[in-house]
């Protein structure tokens, strides 16, 4: 990880018990400059289900071990990124058995890269949208997001060294590459159907959810931004 930093001068910083990640990251964030890419990294030592190992010696002074999951406090690397498709997302790397990888994504974040991309002025709240100049667009827009979305993102950060068909081509200095780790395919927890305009995954760590209805109205009052 540091050799990761280092190589592409990425600001590497230790999360101390009680900071706020998302307050901290921020800072960073508003001073990167790139289109896509790793913004910074995170350590923080937090609990995981981990795998401890027993010693045993056997009445013919043979030794064995047995295998118990249990809690481990270690640390976990948070790669905060910022994704041509997702826009600011993380992901986070548990550092002991069974490496655990976890994805961190806002559906509402991906409708929004999708109207810059097509040049739609909107007015955005804090996990909605107030206004939107073509709401019909945006309401297909939020009818296309589904699984295939979120696999390709995991496949831009997938680990170097794992097999598969559709890995993603590597670009210098994109995305993550922590090593050859052995991580399951990442699945959307529930598709989004069509004619149905809910974002409800939390960027942060430990953001609310919000949703918007199909109107393309946001339910709660919150200071907007124009776009």
């Amino acid at each position: 990880m540091k050799a990761f930093a280092a190589d592409h001068a990425v600001p590497l910083i230790e999360f101390e018990a009680g900071q706020d990640k998302d307050a901290i990251v921020a800072t960073h964030r508003a001073r990167f400059l790139g289109q896509d890419g790793v913004v910074v990294i995170g350590v923080a030592q937090e609990k995981a289900r981990a795998f401890k190992a027993h010693k045993r010696s056997g009445p013919q002074g043979g030794v064995t071990f047995d295998f118990t999951r249990q809690s481990v406090a270690v640390n976990h690397y948070y790669f905060y990124v910022q994704d041509p498709e997702w826009g600011p997302a993380f992901v986070k790397i548990g550092t002991y058995l069974p490496y655990p990888i976890k994805l961190c994504v806002n559906g509402h974040e991906w409708v929004k890269q999708h109207l810059r991309q097509a040049g739609i002025p909107f007015a955005s709240l804090d996990n909605g949208f107030l206004s939107c100049a073509d709401p019909i667009r945006l309401q297909a827009i939020c009818d296309q997001l589904g699984p295939r979305d979120l696999q390709q993102f995991f496949d831009r950060c997938r680990p170097q060294g794992m097999a598969t068909d559709q890995r993603a081509p590597e670009r210098e200095g994109s995305l993550v590459n922590v090593g050859s780790l052995l991580v399951p395919h990442a699945q959307a927890a529930k598709p989004v159907q069509p004619g149905e305009c809910t974002l409800n995954q939390p960027h942060a760590e430990h953001g609310d959810s919000r949703a918007l209805n199909g109107s393309g109205r946001f339910h709660h009052a919150a200071e907007p931004n124009a776009e």
